[in-house]
């Protein structure tokens, strides 16, 4: 309706030049002779004769109502994972990743670390942080200048709060450098919103409230077109650190404006999925249990400094709760008539438990849903997030010849159970303080 009004007004301009011209005594005008039977007639709907203006003033002392919706829309949203790269060939037979230019670089393989499952997947840099963008197509029944602010909340998997960002313009500014461009550049934005709709369309959610207004020809995808074309609508983007400390599992993400007179929209909700992923790190790479004698247990402590190798240290730089399992070579001890010359034992911090194990050991679930994948024998305790501990080995010759001998141990680190439901607590560092709008302030454990 906006491009046939447009039409309509420059029709008119015409006439009324027509009109002037006349007056000047120009007479070839227009074919038919300079009158009002130019040719030129506008057709209106409803076959009027004129069209009606309306406006409704909003504050200020004029006069006007409040009745109306004066608060932004925000029409969608979705976010990206900006510093995954996933191997091409991972995705090479996926049905969303054949046509057209989103097999190349830049594309699909990039923004989310499983484009061939549905939603954003971010992928965790072990013991670091990952940046996540925030984007958000907002306007205003006022017209996009009266948008205020555009803010995202997100929660953590267990409900608790994570924080607050500010959503900003994009266009204002070079992509390739930050710099300040001369004048608003809408190209920027559109270039973004066609690529995640034709490239990442399941991680982008429409507004249905503000789609079911739309008319029935015209999709929501296009009215975004159309309104970041014609500057009725604008692009915000935030970003921030997700980092390795903070727990795996579903992350809850609302989006909402305001506008000048501090009105404020709805939220948008949608959730992305940080992989649960468990990894830890060690500061050494020997186990020297020095001189010791046969039939007497030797140990080798550990310490809580992951700069001492002599004292045994693990850290914990994966994004769930881990169980350490432990597996060990004979170290050429051999065994005699089928039982083993040599046995180990090992226990997480100072005061854990105590698990012993033979050479080549390996014991399976110790719960219904622990993976067996895993060779080896589970370290008692649980390494939490954000966390590292000592830990202590020692070795039983019970028969041997002096000699010096060496071995193999391995270390494995299984995400402490259950799934799915991974409700990991969240360290107290990385709880933020609750904003307006919390979906609900005594949800966590």
């Amino acid at each position: 309706m906006k491009k046939i009004l447009s039409i309509l007004v420059v029709l008119a301009m015409a006439i009324v030049s027509a009109q002037v011209l006349a007056a000047d005594e120009v007479e070839e005008c227009c074919p038919q002779g300079c009158d009002f039977e130019c040719g030129l007639e506008a057709e209106y709907p409803s076959e009027a004769s004129y069209i009606s203006t309306y406006v409704n003033v909003i504050g200020g002392g004029g006069g006007g109502t409040t009745e109306i919706e004066t608060a932004p829309i925000i029409k969608a949203k979705w976010e990206y994972d900006e510093e995954v790269e996933v191997d091409m060939g991972e995705c090479a037979d996926c049905i969303s990743c054949v046509p057209g230019t989103c097999l190349q670089p830049g594309n699909m393989y990039y923004h989310d670390a499983c484009p061939c499952i549905p939603g954003l997947q971010v992928k965790p840099i072990l013991g670091n942080s990952v940046t996540v963008g925030y984007y958000a197509i907002v306007t205003d029944p006022q017209g996009v200048a009266d948008v205020a602010h555009v803010y995202a909340d997100i929660w953590h998997p267990d409900g608790y709060f994570k924080y607050q960002i500010e959503l900003h313009q994009v266009g204002l500014v070079d992509p390739e450098n930050g710099a300040p461009l001369d004048e608003y550049d809408k190209t920027i934005a559109l270039d973004i919103w066609e690529h995640a709709f034709e490239c990442h369309n399941d991680l982008v959610t429409i507004n249905q409230d503000w789609a079911a207004t739309l008319p029935a020809e015209v999709s929501p995808e296009a009215d975004i077109v159309d309104e970041l074309e014609e500057k009725l609508a604008y692009l915000y983007y935030g970003e921030a650190e997700l980092d390795y400390c903070q727990p795996g599992g579903e992350y809850l993400v609302g989006v909402r404006a305001h506008d000048l007179t501090n009105s404020w929209s709805p939220f948008l909700y949608n959730t992305f999925w940080y992989i649960p992923t468990s990894a830890v790190k060690v500061d050494f790479n020997m186990i020297d249990y020095g001189g010791v004698s046969v039939s007497t247990e030797k140990w080798v402590g550990g310490d809580g400094l992951m700069t001492t190798p002599t004292k045994p240290t693990v850290k914990n730089i994966g994004n769930t709760p881990v169980n350490l399992y432990v597996w060990q070579d004979d170290m050429g001890f051999s065994d005699t008539y089928g039982e083993w010359n040599v046995k180990y034992d090992a226990r997480l911090t100072a005061d854990g438990e105590e698990v012993y194990y033979y050479p080549y050991e390996f014991k399976g679930d110790e719960t219904e849903n622990t993976s067996d994948d895993f060779p080896g024998v589970r370290i008692p305790g649980v390494l939490e997030l954000c966390t590292q501990e000592k830990l202590d080995f020692s070795i039983h010759v019970l028969k041997g010849e002096p000699n010096s001998y060496t071995g193999q141990m391995e270390l494995f680190a299984c995400m402490d159970y259950p799934m799915p439901s991974v409700f990991w607590n969240t360290p107290d560092q990385y709880l933020g303080s609750p904003q307006a709008g919390l979906p609900n302030p005594n949800f966590g454990p």
